[in-house]
């Protein structure tokens, strides 16, 4: 069973497919509610995942969105390394209205 998840910067399938110049495919995104409660982390300008999309994506989702802003996409060469904030979205997800 699984409690909860914070999906941090998810990358659109197709668009890093693309990026990297992959022969294979990974499917599709998933389009469906999630059964269980979930936070979505995301920037408005990473470039792996438009955040018109993510916006979509977490309604369908089901899950809540958390904005970061203008911080690229949410790794350590985009300055992100040990991210306090993470574990306590992450201890709280469990506990948010879904």
């Amino acid at each position: 069973m699984i409690a909860g998840a914070l999906l941090v910067a998810p990358a659109d399938i197709s668009r890093t497919s693309a990026r990297h110049q992959r022969t294979y495919e990974f499917g599709t995104m998933p389009q469906d509610v999630l059964p269980f409660p979930s936070i979505v982390v995301a920037s408005h300008n990473d470039p792996y995942m438009p955040f018109a999309k993510i916006q979509i994506l977490a309604h369908a989702w089901g899950s809540r969105l958390h904005d970061l802003g203008h911080v690229g996409h949410i790794n350590i060469q985009s300055g992100f390394g040990r991210w306090s904030n993470g574990y306590l979205l992450a201890s709280g997800v469990g506990h948010q209205l879904h």
